[in-house]
């Protein structure tokens, strides 16, 4: 395994195994397939690879949207980040997510911070 992400579509593979990761089924290796996110969204997390034209929040918006479609969460349920309008700036690329609140979705979800940076 890499140490460190070089190009897009390095990030991009990590991406995919790591939603494929969340997306399987609970089961017996609930607590491996945890500490293998942990590990992936802190490579992913790492500053942008070189091939990327400049930082953006999309990760984060996706990683939201993925976590709210898996809990089966709305907008209007979202404390940890404010009321309903602002979970949808949120979603629509319009706010970015202060350190306070990917801490408390981390929280929430039991999820490394690193998947929304």
């Amino acid at each position: 395994m890499h140490s460190s992400i070089h190009t897009c579509s390095e990030r991009g593979r990590l991406i995919s195994a790591l939603n494929a990761l969340l997306n399987a089924p609970a089961g017996e290796d609930e607590h491996s397939r945890a500490d293998l996110a942990g590990i992936l969204g802190s490579l992913i997390a790492e500053p942008r690879c070189a091939d990327a034209p400049a930082p953006a929040t999309a990760c984060a918006r996706e990683a939201l949207r993925h976590l709210m479609a898996r809990h089966r969460v709305a907008p209007s349920e979202l404390p940890e980040i404010g009321n309903e309008g602002r979970v949808l700036d949120v979603l629509a690329g319009e706010r970015a997510l202060t350190a306070a609140q990917i801490m408390a979705l981390a929280r929430r979800f039991g999820i490394s911070r690193a998947l929304f940076l």
